[in-house]
Formats: C-alpha cells, sequence, structure tokens
C-alpha cells in the first residue's frame, strides 16, 4: 500500500490549478483515490466541503464492509447532498420546528418520511423562505378568505339576458315577520346597492360604507362580501342568469369583530390584484470569489462506478453491468436523431459509458479506470444534465447475450442551487418495473431526477471530480445580448412560407432536419410569432452552449402570447430548459433581472377562475421539473396561498393524488407539506376532510365485503356511527361551498354498479337549503374523469367566448387517493334510463319518444323554469354533448350514462372510455355511432324539418368548428396530463395515451 501511496505527486497548472498525477500508471485526477488518502492530505489539497462528512470518509478510508452498510443504511441509501461548492449539511439535517407543528398527521395524507430526509427539509425551506421573502404577510388574510368563500365569476352574463333581474333576498332573523323579499336589479349594481335596498326593506340599521351586511348565497356556503364588486361579477349569480334560474340569497348580519375582519380581508386582496413577481429570483446568477463557473471548465466529465449494494437479482443473471449516459431532461445526449448546435450544423454524439461485467453477488466491487466523456466537457453541458445510471443483468442464452434492465436512477448534475457533483456520492436506484420502458439507455417520459428514497433497489457507489475550487452551475444565467437582435436577417417569401407552415403544425408532427435547420437560420424573423417558439426551441441542441445563450438571449424579444394558457405548452417535458420553463411562467421583457420585468400574457398573468381551471396541467408538469424547488412550484404555492378556497383547495387534492405515485411521492409530498405549514387555518379544515374520507373508503371497504342482502343495513349502521362522531359542521373535498353538519343516514345507498359506488346525503347546515348530495368512489381512478370534466368546461368556455352558449354544466369531481374519489350529484336530476321508465313504460320506456319530453313537461310546476327554457337548455345541452363526446372520442354511452335535469340540461357521466378507446366484443367495436342521438331527444326539439331542430344542426356544426380552431391547445394540454393517463391506461390494461392523442388530432385537425 506504501508504494501506491506513495505514487501520487501532486501537480499546480496555471489554468486549472492543483491536481494530482500518477507517475506509475500515468493517471491524472483532481482527487486522491482512496486508498491513498490516508497518509496524503496536503495542506492546500481539496477543500473538506467536496468531500464526505468525516464519519462517512473514515469508512472509505479502511473500515470493514459491514460498517460502511450500515453507514450506507444509516443515510436512508439517499446520494450524499453535498455538492460541490457548499456545505449545507448541518442545515439541512435541523428540524423545521414551525413545520411540524400541526403536521403531526402529515403521514396519512402523504409521505411523512420526508421530515427524515435532509434534502427534502431543505427543499420546504427553500420554497418557504422564498415566499416570505416576497410577503411576510402572505398568509395573514386566510382567516376571512376561508369564513367568506368567494367565488367570482368567469364570464360576463351572456348577451340575451334582459339588463333588469330578479334577486330573492332572504330575512337575516327567521323569526322576523317579512321572510323574504323581491328586489329588480340591474347588471351595474354593486352589492353595496343590494344591501342597501334589503336593509331598507327589513328595516334595520345602515351606517356609512362600513357596515355588518354581507350577502350569502341560500343553500351554499358563499359569500358576496366585496361592497365594490358588481352582482353580477360573482360565480352564482352569473351562472343564474345564463341559465334562466332564481337567484336566492340570504342577508347576514355580522359581529363587530367579523366586520373589522371582513374589510380586512377584502383590503388584503385588493392589494394583491397587482403582484408582479420574478418568480425564478433567488437562484444564483453569478459565481463567488471562491467558486469556479462549470461554463469556464474544459476537463471532460468523468466518474467511476466503485461499488453497487444490495443489488437486485434475476433468475437468469449471470453478470452485472452499470451504464450510464447523459440526458437534458428526457432527451439522450448523443442519439440519433439530428439536433442543431450553435454554428447551424448537425451533430451527432455517442454518450454511452459503461463499466465491465462482474458476477453478480449482493455487493459488487470494480476496480477500474474512469469513465470519461471525452466528447463533452463539462463547460458544454447545459446546467441542468442528468445523468442516467442503469444496472444491467446479464444472461447468456443459447451462446446469445441478452440484457436486462435491473435498476436505474438520474441524477442531476448540479442541484437547485448550481452546486455541481463531486467526491463520492452515493446513488439510491429505482428498480425496474416495466423492463420495455428502459431498454437500450432509455428512460421513460417524467422519470423523476431523484433517487429512490426507499432503498429497496440497490445502492451505487459514484466518484466525479472534485476540483481545487467548488463549481456551479447558473440555471437562469441569461446576459449578453442575441448574435440575431443587432440587424434584421430578410428572408425570402418562400421560406417565410415554409416557416409559417411549420408553425401550423401540433406537438403530434416531429420537425424533419430540415426544417430545425430553417427555424435557426430564420430565428430573428420567428420572434415575431408567438407560435414559433415551442418550434424553435425544439430545433436547437441544448448542449451547445452557444445554441443554448442565443435562445435564452432572443427570449427577451420573443413576441407575446395571444393569451395566458397559451404558454402552458412549454411546461411539457421537450422544453428541459429553466430559463424557458421560467419565461413560460413570468414572460420577461429585458433581462431575467427583477428590476426591468414587465408581464405579458405569462401563467403568472391568468385570474384566479383560469389558473384553477389549469391547475390539473400546472400540477402534472411538475414531473418535467429538474428540481422541487422550481419557478412554477413557487408560482403554484404563491396562488394557491393568495386564495385558498378557489386555487388552494383543489391545489391540496391535486397533489395529495399525485403524492401516491413512488416516482414522484416525494416531490408532490415536499410541496404538500409547504403549503400545509404555511397555511394552518386551511391545513385544519382540509385534515379534517381527511378523516371523514378516510372513515368513507373504511366503510366501502366493509360494504364490498357484505354480502348482497346486507349491504344497505351495514352501510347505514356504520353511517350512524359515523355520525355520532361529528362535533360541528364539516366540508366536502368537492368545494368549501359545500358545509355540511350531518349525514341524512336514511336517504344514503349503495349503487350498483361494480365497484359499489356510495350515494351519500348529507344535512345542510343552512337550515334553508336542500340536502348536499354525493357519491363516493373507491376503486375508480377519477383523474380520466377530471381531464374530461375539465375539457367540457373549457369547450364551454370557448365557445361562450364565440357568441355560442350552450350551457354545459359539467359535475363537480374530485380525485382525493389512489383509486378514491367523490362527485357532485346535480340536484333534481334523472338517468334517462329511469326517465323511460318513470315517464315511459317499465319494460318497453326505451322504445317511445315521449319519456323525456314528458318529465320535463311534469315538473315545472314549481315554477323553476317555463316549458320553452327547458326545451332551449335541453337543444343547447345536447348539441354541445354530441359534438363534446364525438371530439373527445367518449364511449360507451347509454341509459345509465345520460341524464337530464328538470331545467332541460343535459348532461352526460362516467367517462371511462374516451379518446376512441371504445369497448368491443370479439374485436368488434360496440360504438356504432359517433354520438347519441336518440328519436327521444329529437322528439323534444320537434320534427326534423322544424326550427327548433334546425336550430340544433346549426349549433353543432357552429360548435365543431370553433373547436377545430383550437386543436393545438387540446393536445397541449392532454400531453400535459399524459403521464398521469398513462398511469390509468397500465391499470387497466385499456390503451395507449400517445396513440390515443392521435384521435383528438383527427377530430380537431383544421384542413
Amino acid at each position: 500500500m506504501a508504494g501506491v501511496r506513495e505514487e501520487w505527486e501532486e501537480l499546480h497548472d496555471a489554468h486549472v490549478g492543483a491536481y494530482y498525477y500518477n507517475s506509475k500508471s500515468g493517471e491524472s485526477r483532481w482527487t486522491l483515490p482512496p486508498e491513498a488518502l490516508d497518509i496524503h492530505l496536503p495542506s492546500n489539497a481539496i477543500p473538506s466541503h467536496n468531500q464526505w462528512d468525516q464519519e462517512p470518509n473514515l469508512a472509505v478510508r479502511g473500515m470493514e464492509s459491514s460498517g460502511r452498510d450500515k453507514d450506507i443504511e444509516r443515510v436512508v441509501s439517499r446520494r450524499n447532498s453535498l455538492s460541490s461548492g457548499e456545505d449545507t449539511w448541518g442545515c439541512r439535517a435541523g428540524t423545521l420546528d414551525e413545520d411540524h407543528r400541526g403536521l403531526n398527521q402529515f403521514s396519512t395524507i402523504a409521505d411523512g418520511s420526508i421530515f427524515e430526509r435532509p434534502s427534502s427539509i431543505e427543499d420546504i425551506q427553500q420554497l418557504r423562505n422564498w415566499i416570505f421573502a416576497q410577503d411576510p404577510t402572505i398568509c395573514q388574510g386566510v382567516e376571512g378568505k376561508l369564513k367568506w368563500p368567494t367565488f367570482l365569476a368567469s364570464f360576463e352574463p351572456p348577451d340575451d339576458v334582459d339588463e333588469s333581474f330578479c334577486v330573492h333576498i332572504r330575512s337575516p332573523v327567521a323569526s322576523a315577520g317579512l321572510q323574504q323579499t323581491k328586489l329588480v336589479c340591474s347588471m351595474d349594481d354593486t352589492v353595496f346597492t343590494v344591501v342597501t335596498q334589503a336593509v331598507r326593506i327589513y328595516q334595520l340599521h345602515l351606517d356609512g360604507k362600513h357596515h355588518p351586511y354581507v350577502l350569502k348565497v341560500t343553500g351554499l356556503n358563499e359569500f358576496m362580501i366585496d361592497d365594490a364588486k358588481r352582482l353580477v361579477d360573482f360565480a352564482f349569480v352569473s351562472s343564474a342568469l345564463r341559465n334562466r334560474t332564481d337567484i336566492d340569497l340570504t342577508l347576514i348580519v355580522l359581529t363587530e369583530k367579523e366586520m373589522f375582519l371582513k374589510y380586512k380581508t377584502v383590503a388584503q386582496h385588493d392589494a394583491t390584484l397587482a403582484w408582479d413577481l420574478d418568480y425564478a429570483h433567488g437562484f444564483p446568477t453569478t459565481k463567488l470569489p471562491n467558486e469556479r463557473d462549470l461554463a469556464s471548465i474544459q476537463w471532460p466529465l468523468r466518474m467511476k462506478v466503485h461499488r453497487l449494494l444490495h443489488s437486485l437479482h434475476d433468475a437468469n443473471t449471470d453478470a452485472i453491468v452499470v451504464a450510464a449516459v447523459l440526458y437534458i431532461g428526457n432527451n439522450r445526449l448523443g442519439a440519433s436523431d439530428q439536433v442543431i448546435d450553435g454554428g447551424g450544423g448537425i451533430v451527432d454524439r455517442a454518450n454511452w459509458l459503461e463499466t465491465s461485467p462482474r458476477q453478480w453477488a449482493k455487493t459488487i466491487c470494480w476496480e477500474g479506470s474512469w469513465l470519461t466523456y471525452s466528447r463533452f466537457p463539462l463547460a458544454s453541458l447545459p446546467s441542468t444534465t442528468r445523468i442516467g445510471f442503469t444496472v444491467y443483468g446479464i444472461s447468456k442464452q443459447n451462446a446469445t447475450e441478452m440484457r436486462t434492465p435491473l435498476a436505474v436512477a438520474q441524477i442531476p448534475l448540479a442541484d437547485s442551487q448550481g452546486r455541481v457533483l463531486a467526491g463520492l456520492q452515493t446513488v439510491s436506484l429505482w428498480p425496474v418495473k416495466s423492463i420495455a420502458e428502459f431498454q437500450h439507455g432509455q428512460f421513460p417520459i417524467g422519470f423523476p431526477a431523484t433517487e429512490n428514497p426507499h432503498m429497496h433497489g440497490g445502492v451505487l457507489e459514484v466518484e466525479f471530480d472534485a476540483f481545487d475550487m467548488p463549481l456551479r452551475a447558473f440555471h437562469y444565467a441569461c446576459d449578453g445580448p442575441s448574435n440575431q437582435m443587432g440587424h434584421q436577417v430578410d428572408i425570402c417569401d418562400t421560406k417565410q412560407n415554409a416557416v409559417q407552415n411549420i408553425a401550423k403544425k401540433d406537438l403530434l408532427c416531429p420537425l424533419s432536419g430540415a426544417e430545425k435547420v430553417l427555424l435557426w437560420s430564420a430565428r430573428s424573423y420567428c420572434v415575431h410569432f408567438a407560435n414559433l417558439l415551442p418550434k424553435v426551441l425544439l430545433a436547437i441542441n441544448w448542449s451547445s452552449p452557444i445554441a443554448t445563450q442565443e435562445i435564452r438571449s432572443l427570449l427577451c424579444h420573443w413576441h407575446r402570447f395571444t393569451t395566458p394558457r397559451d404558454a402552458l405548452e412549454l411546461l411539457g417535458h421537450q422544453f428541459p430548459d429553466p430559463c424557458v420553463r421560467a419565461w413560460s411562467v413570468n414572460v420577461y421583457v429585458g433581462t431575467f433581472n427583477a428590476a426591468s420585468i414587465q408581464y405579458r400574457n405569462s401563467i403568472h398573468a391568468m385570474p384566479d377562475h383560469e389558473f384553477a381551471e389549469y391547475l390539473l396541467q400546472l400540477v402534472q408538469a411538475l414531473k418535467f421539473e429538474t428540481y422541487t424547488n422550481s419557478p412554477l412550484a413557487r408560482l403554484l404555492l404563491v396562488r394557491a396561498l393568495l386564495n385558498p378556497v378557489v386555487i388552494g383547495h383543489r391545489f391540496f387534492w391535486l397533489l395529495k393524488t399525485e403524492a401516491v405515485d413512488p416516482y414522484h411521492s416525494e416531490r408532490y409530498s415536499v410541496i404538500l407539506a409547504t403549503y400545509c405549514s404555511m397555511n394552518p387555518g386551511h391545513r385544519m379544515l382540509l385534515f379534517e376532510q381527511c378523516r371523514l374520507l378516510d372513515q368513507f373508503e373504511i366503510i366501502a371497504q366493509m360494504v364490498k365485503k357484505t354480502p348482497k342482502d346486507e349491504r344497505l343495513d351495514c352501510y347505514r349502521r356504520e353511517l350512524c356511527n359515523l355520525n355520532h362522531s361529528f362535533t360541528g359542521p364539516f366540508y366536502l373535498s368537492l368545494s368549501l361551498k359545500f358545509e355540511c353538519k350531518s349525514i341524512i343516514v336514511d336517504e344514503c345507498l349503495v349503487m350498483g354498479s361494480a365497484k359499489r359506488p356510495l350515494w351519500i346525503a348529507f344535512e345542510n347546515t343552512d337550515s334553508r337549503g336542500a340536502p348536499i348530495c354525493a357519491i363516493f368512489k373507491h376503486g375508480d381512478d377519477l383523474r380520466q374523469d377530471l381531464v374530461t370534466l375539465q375539457m367540457l368546461r373549457l369547450f364551454d368556455r370557448i365557445w361562450f367566448a364565440s357568441q355560442l352558449d350552450l350551457r354545459l354544466k359539467p359535475y363537480g369531481c374530485q380525485s382525493i387517493g389512489f383509486h378514491v374519489g367523490m362527485i357532485e350529484v346535480i340536484p333534481h336530476s334523472k338517468t334517462t334510463a329511469h326517465i323511460h321508465r318513470d315517464y315511459g313504460h317499465t319494460y318497453f320506456g326505451a322504445f317511445m319518444d315521449t319519456p323525456i319530453d314528458t318529465f320535463l313537461k311534469q315538473n315545472l310546476s314549481d315554477g323553476h323554469a317555463s316549458y320553452e327554457n327547458a326545451v332551449d337548455n335541453f337543444i343547447r345541452t345536447c348539441a354541445g354533448y354530441c359534438v363534446a363526446t364525438y371530439v373527445l372520442g367518449i364511449g360507451d354511452r347509454h341509459s345509465d350514462n345520460i341524464m337530464v335535469a328538470r331545467s332541460g340540461h343535459l348532461f352526460h357521466i362516467d367517462f371511462g372510455h374516451f379518446l376512441g378507446n371504445f369497448k368491443s366484443k370479439f374485436g368488434v367495436s360496440r360504438e356504432r355511432s359517433p354520438f347519441v342521438l336518440t328519436p327521444e331527444m329529437v322528439y323534444v326539439m320537434g320534427l326534423q324539418s322544424g326550427p327548433r331542430f334546425q336550430r340544433f344542426e346549426e349549433q353543432c356544426c357552429q360548435a365543431y368548428n370553433i373547436l377545430r380552431h383550437h386543436s393545438h391547445l387540446f393536445i397541449s394540454l392532454f400531453s400535459l396530463v399524459s403521464l398521469a393517463l398513462l398511469c390509468i391506461a397500465l391499470t387497466l390494461h385499456r390503451w395507449c395515451p400517445p396513440k390515443c392523442l392521435n384521435w383528438l388530432y383527427s377530430t380537431t385537425s383544421s384542413i
């Protein structure tokens, strides 16, 4: 050993600093090998923060393997978080004193072990610190927002609504002589105007503009507390006017303390409306004096695999080999596809490195040389480069060598603060479940750049170069002008036409090599067209520093998006660059400097109702972020904290649902814990909902195991026991507008479908309101329903903006965990199967033309709507759903999946088959028509030659043509949720999302 130790000589170079040279082998390296560390530690050697802490280092320097294995287990098989440049282990190991308060039940809703992982604790601290640095009082208005939930309208009332409308105002005192009054209001009447009129009628005291009154929606926990807003600015009133239903409000009297809280809440809400934040602010953009810039290091990236611990074993495995591949996002550097470098040429690089084979053992050691990416100097690597490790099992069958991926992991070259990997690291591997996804060094889309926190796939020990100074990469550096913006490059008309044709392509159409060259050469022309940005970004080689710097500089000058939702496309897996993703969140003008930021149509600029609508995609897009602490995560947390009722509530349940996914559990749990730790008031309500839903899940499992004739008794008996546990009002997970005080046991039913969903009737806290009904489903993944219902709401909004009001009313739906969810029951509605039976004939109702028409006529006696209004609603909604079910390829449509409300609104339920995934028998599709339009539906519209049916046909054609102009948006939204849909598809063994996106393209693409 002494000879080995003396072989290493310390040398100095003016350009790269100190390094070590082996006179015997000729090897050069930045650090001494482990076997030489015992005696050769000069004072000017590598700083200690480039290596492991003292105890792990002792293990490397001579401790027995058993002790070393215990050390690995003690750190939960995670990679050493000490990157090159900064020792934050002590800070990471600290406890989150404030965060732990009230979070002792966190493990019941997500991954509670994150509080035992230093890296997760650091992420929570960084997110919290950044948000509080923007506004320390961000959470102070939560109390009033939760006490009086407010829901603003997402659209103006339609043009065909009368300028004046009636509002029913109920007395604030139930025993008062006058119980209800009717006011005639105009479109411009504010809440204060209506309150003033009601107070005068009820002869109450009103002292100036500061008064103790608010308006509440009768039967719902929905309030109107902002006196300055118009009545039609609130969702309930706007929807009632659009659907021609009654507006029933109650005047509420507040205490003096509540009145003060009310005005404080309104003032704080107004103060945050003009917030302009740089969500990339705070990440390093310049190096410190004791650091080196990664971009200045021409040394190639090298690594040495030392050991594989706790390796997995396949029955046919004879030997083990470890391969390492470089990635940018999910794109492999050096793959066979052609990309553009900074000079406009085509490059094709190989970056596959692997160890020599070793016979399988529980612990496998390598003593080989460095694995060197000779074509990839560190300076050429993007800051978000990932290193993908794959452990292959080699088996020999019939003289043929077969490779099977056994375990994998991806780790970033630098952490979220830009600290580059250095020294000895441990990488906790993920066991491979689907071999096909990891063949040939490929990783599936959305595979996390984090290690396996549960240490059940093996642990890899890998050593990286450690330099004389810590290295730092800069994820958000955007300095220097573009080479193209100083002068305008003219391109001929032919090239302009070719570029515009490329702009019309959807995401499903890949760019050719020639198209990429054209886009890059015409990039200064493309700057003036927002829809060309995604195409140009797909045309460059992100491993080229020149190309990366050029496109980042061009971002500052790119033309604005037409609408904020257009920026959603840039959050897909195809765009891993952090500057691009931050730009889509903020859309900067000028450099990435908070002092020069101007906000355009970015995601940040979305109003709350629109932002909440796209939360499904935004939460899924977190899977494509390299780091948990990202501008997107910051944006989501800020918006959720500012509006916990509309955004925070939905945000919580979407995070909780995704936290079940083992690959992404840690990331979603960290963000979920951050939100809960910063919003204790909302956390209390959410945890109460979780406890209630846990009880429903237990009851659902019991009911499924109970014999058929005893199910209902068992179900109601358990609900009675649950009723005794309620100590006060509670909210449903569907929305905070549903406040209940108990369960109406006698009205609860076990439904007859295969999964035995539970029909639950809740007693309304508002004594003047009707019972609130919901369906609890256990065993179905409702994320597919969430996507479908979101698209229906989006279709309705797009039609309405195009002056076509089809009045769709998609029901509420909430996925609350793994194959668990809750669905809103639309009151006063029946399935067409029940209508056939109740308003036609028990056996032959389905063959009659009159049941739906009879149902509408016989349910108008209470004055909810006239027959003509009901028919008008029916025609509009029928047209909307005919077009929507065709475009979305929704199958399995039958009389139990189509419902009609007594107001005339038709709507579909149960979207288990969509995007052309139709049921079949012996290879024959059961779907015989593109959409469902039955004779009984036509009967309501009158004769096919009559004006009603002609209006129906015109509305169908108009609705379809409108959607065709937005096909790009629909494909972008589905692409962002493709991972969630893939999980559902694999569970059900039904279909393939990428292929099904072709259905959407075929039904909406413009000719």
